[in-house]
């Protein structure tokens, strides 16, 4: 994203500059005298030292002059989930990049203590403050009253172009730079909201800011549009199904036995979920209605990724990659490039397609994606699994399925 014609790029900024650098004294001293080196990384100084001097000026996130009205993190409360309609929806800071957001749980209303001080609004910005620092999510109509985890910082505005300005700053190396830092901590790192006070943002034209605002403000709502037409999908395609099974029936138990003969060569207690060898039980009950995904009807196959024995990235004009983390993210951060000429003849193999269906098969099991349209050329992990068929309509009807909570 260019930002302004005053300022680097994005590859200038984290080109091949100094890895060291000399701090004063008093620049020390006005940090907490922090002596960690992270806290004067060269390249963040270097992109705050741009912002500082952009030709209209500056100004600070949060504080005096500042474009946020406050900044604050949830207190450390305990965390009892109850079932949806007893609970409100718990969004933790690794969820708030991702394009479909769900709930992680559903905090007890009757238990949880001041649980109104940790519900969000619309447009609030949410920040990643804890583990991996300066992850930026902006809270849909969706998501508002939902309560977020203290490992995330809530900044909210008065208006919101405002905050949608800020978003697409934060976003940019520009903001992330400043974000993380300020990050402390040898293990897990953190950062507080107190920290924001140092992030700076350039004055840009009044006209200029409020349209940045708007688009980011657009893009939102668009997203909230497809995750309902998405949701109107589900919901059709399991009335349809007509499959009445309940997968929130506290009645069920959580325990089971296992015979011998259904034992399947397989120990570990969560292939044998009873909720799951009962969804399956029911499926097979209905095999004129269910085909299995290798068969000829749909002309579909199931692909691994077996290249990267080896992977070689270059700074830029690479192959973008993407983790089995990345994939889900709506803007996502970090992406490494690999090179062409080491990585080009597994394109086949690595490349991503539009409408191609992927599993992720490794660390958090189960989560399904369809590549849109700009990803087309990009190349994945060996950490998911591709899904790959000529019928567009397929395709669609089978990332309804498997993200429903059925086919999950």
């Amino acid at each position: 994203m260019i930002i302004g014609n005053s300022l680097a790029s994005h590859d200038e900024l984290l080109g091949e500059g100094a890895s060291t650098t000399s701090v004063k004294l008093s620049e020390i001293l006005k940090n907490d005298t922090r002596l960690e080196a992270g806290a004067y990384d060269a390249a963040a100084r270097d992109a705050a030292a741009r912002v500082d001097t952009y030709p209209e000026g500056s100004q600070p996130l949060i504080g005096v002059h500042g474009l946020a009205n406050y900044a604050n993190n949830a207190f450390r409360f305990r965390r009892v989930f109850v079932e949806p309609e007893f609970g409100v929806p718990f969004l933790t800071s690794s969820g708030i990049l991702d394009i479909d957001k769900k709930p992680n749980g559903y905090l007890s209303r009757a238990v949880t203590k001041k649980i109104q001080d940790l519900s969000v609004k619309e447009f609030d910005l949410l920040i990643s403050c804890s583990g991996t620092i300066g992850n930026i999510g902006f809270v849909s109509k969706r998501q508002e009253n939902w309560a977020c985890s203290q490992d995330s910082i809530k900044v909210r505005f008065e208006n919101y172009l405002d905050a949608g300005f800020c978003v697409a700053f934060l976003r940019s190396v520009y903001g992330r730079l400043q974000l993380t830092r300020s990050k402390y901590g040898s293990v897990v790192q953190h950062i507080e909201p107190a920290h924001l006070a140092s992030v700076r943002l350039p004055r840009f034209h009044a006209i200029v800011k409020a349209e940045i605002g708007r688009k980011v403000v657009e893009a939102l709502r668009a997203r909230d549009l497809a995750v309902e037409s998405l949701d109107v999908a589900r919901s059709l395609l399991n009335s349809e199904l007509r499959l009445n099974f309940g997968l929130h029936d506290g009645e069920r138990p959580s325990t089971t036995t296992v015979s011998l003969r259904n034992l399947r060569g397989r120990f570990d207690a969560s292939f044998h979920s009873p909720l799951a060898l009962e969804l399956e039980q029911l499926i097979a009950s209905r095999s004129d209605d269910f085909r299995r995904l290798d068969s000829d009807v749909h002309s579909l196959s199931v692909n691994g990724v077996t290249k990267f024995r080896k992977r070689v990235f270059v700074k830029k004009t690479g192959i973008s990659f993407l983790t089995s983390k990345q994939i889900f993210q709506i803007d996502p951060i970090d992406v490494k490039q690999l090179g062409r000429g080491h990585h080009s003849k597994d394109l086949l193999e690595i490349g991503l397609q539009h409408r191609e269906v992927c599993i992720t098969r490794s660390g958090t099991v189960g989560k399904v994606f369809i590549v849109p349209a700009y990803m087309t050329g990009w190349a994945a992990s060996e950490d998911i699994l591709k899904i790959v068929g000529n019928r567009p309509e397929i395709q669609s009807l089978l990332y309804t399925w498997l993200s429903s909570d059925h086919g999950n």
